[in-house]
């Protein structure tokens, strides 16, 4: 082999937070085309479908990095910390549901106008 050595690959661990990008690309991904349908079939108004279209996706990505760490964690028999990691994500995502509304709302009680305008727009072009 010429004093070569072979490299092995380390499969107890995950880089967190590639996981936690590619989970909130894939559910805002899945979560916009979602919301466009029920916006197309004038279920929801465009504010509500980008307003749900960020929070899933943010809550994918927080979920997605949790349960890669929790994983990491198990892979070294760390289950506590794999407790945290569940603990965080579910408090992360249950904040940013709460957080989002919160915000939502105050942004549509500042912006009543512009919503109400856009709503009369997108009637009369369908």
């Amino acid at each position: 082999m010429n004093n070569q050595q072979i490299q092995t690959v380390d499969t107890t661990q995950r880089d967190v937070t590639s996981f936690l990008i590619s989970g909130t690309i894939f559910s805002a991904t899945f979560a916009g085309s979602m919301n466009y349908s029920k916006y197309k079939k004038d279920k929801i108004s465009k504010y509500e479908a980008i307003k749900e279209t960020a929070k899933l996706g943010v809550q994918g990505g927080i979920g997605t990095g949790c349960a890669v760490s929790a994983a990491n964690s198990i892979a070294k028999k760390n289950y506590l910390g794999a407790l945290f990691a569940i603990g965080l994500g579910a408090v992360g995502v249950y904040a940013t549901e709460k957080l989002y509304d919160k915000a939502y709302d105050k942004f549509a009680n500042n912006n009543k106008n512009e919503i109400k305008e856009e709503k009369n727009d997108e009637s009369t072009t369908k």
